[in-house]
Parts: structure tokens; C-alpha cells; sequence
């Protein structure tokens, strides 16, 4: 299904080394813009590939970082594939149920949003997962002057030296921030202003809370 997949690992799909290109970059599939109607229209996954496959890939597998959301499709469909099963089936069974994270939900085609602290709390706190998967998504890459990128977790730099771990994302204008040290537990959502840059402007706020 995936052009040059025999090159591509598991690993590289969960730290975004895998040069895939992201479809939400192609012309009207951005997630960080108004779309109007279009926030209705449900895609499946093999239409998503589609559309990031007319592209080449960024680099050759492992030879680069680059954020793609087309990795998390595919890492979708491997769960399935691997499992038998949905892969909201098997995040229900393995995370929200154990966690008791009953106001969250795999949305489909309605949004989501509670209990990130709790999961991170769980997630980091090594309650979730095995110490020894824990400490393979904390495998880190370097990614941008900000970050760096594990397998899905994001660790980040503050000014003052310090670090801590989580997410962030960006959806029709709101950029979001989920922050983890073994201190403080923060989830932000913030709405930038046109000309602005959010993430000198939050983390300026997050060195004030961990700093």
C-alpha cells in the first residue's frame, strides 16, 4: 500500500522520519484553517493515502524529521491489520478503559476534547505502558530548534534549560499545547492572533509555570 514501504519501519512512523508526505499539506486538506463545510466531509483512510502518495517523499526513509499526519494513517491501519480489530476498539480497550477516561472518545466525525492530563499523568507516570516502551518512545530525534520527537511524544527546550514532555497540535486556528514535567501538568489551547507567534508568546508563559 505504501510506495517504498519494505524501507520503512514502525519506528520511523511513530518519530516522522519516514519522509512520507503529509497529505494535510496539499491544496484544501490543511487541518489549521476554517474549512466551512468541508469540517463535515469524512475521508477514508485509503483517500488520505491517496493524496500524500501523488507526492514524492520528503527524504529517504530515516534521513530526515518532518511532521507528517499521513503517518499516523498508516499507523492506524497496522493496528488493524495487526489486531483484527478497529483501531478505536483497541485504544478503548487498552487506554480509556483502564484509565477511567469516560468523557473521551476515538471522535470519528465529532469532536473531542477532555482528560489529557490524566492520560499523560498515566502515559508518563509509567502506568499505561512498560517501563521498557516507555523508554523506547522516549527514544528522541532531533526535530526542530523547539522539540525534539520520540515515538509520538514531543520533548521540549525551555529557555531556562530545563525540559519537558507532551504535544502540541494545531486545528482551524487554535494551537494546543499538552506539557508534562514530574511537577506540573499543564494543557493549554490558544487561539494566536494574525501576525503573531504563538510559540514564542506560550512559551514564554511555560517558562514562567516549569522555570
Amino acid at each position: 500500500m505504501v510506495p517504498d514501504g519494505q524501507r520503512i519501519t514502525i519506528r520511523q512512523l511513530l518519530n516522522h522520519t519516514s519522509g512520507i508526505y503529509d497529505y494535510a499539506h496539499d491544496d484544501g486538506y490543511s487541518t489549521n484553517r476554517w474549512r466551512g463545510m468541508d469540517r463535515f466531509k469524512h475521508y477514508e483512510p485509503e483517500q488520505l493515502l491517496a493524496v500524500a502518495f501523488r507526492h514524492p517523499p520528503y527524504f529517504a526513509p530515516g534521513d530526515g524529521w518532518h511532521y507528517s499526519n499521513t503517518n499516523y494513517v498508516i499507523a492506524g491501519l497496522l493496528i488493524e491489520k495487526i489486531t483484527g480489530r478497529p483501531y478505536g476498539t483497541e485504544i478503548r480497550r487498552r487506554i480509556l478503559t483502564p484509565l477511567q477516561l469516560t468523557r473521551t472518545s476515538v471522535p470519528g466525525n465529532r469532536p473531542t476534547t477532555s482528560e489529557l492530563n490524566r492520560f499523560f499523568e498515566a502515559l508518563l507516570g509509567g502506568r499505561l505502558l512498560s517501563s521498557a516502551t516507555l523508554g523506547e518512545m522516549r527514544g528522541y530525534v532531533a526535530a526542530t530548534p523547539l522539540f525534539d520527537y520520540g515515538l509520538g511524544l514531543q520533548r521540549f527546550h525551555l529557555p531556562c534549560g530545563k525540559s519537558v514532555e507532551g504535544h502540541s497540535g494545531e486545528l482551524l486556528g487554535y494551537t494546543t499545547y499538552s506539557l508534562h514535567s514530574t511537577t506540573v501538568d499543564t494543557t493549554l489551547s490558544y487561539n494566536p492572533l494574525p501576525n503573531t507567534d504563538p510559540a514564542s508568546t506560550l512559551f514564554s508563559l511555560f517558562g514562567k509555570l516549569y522555570c
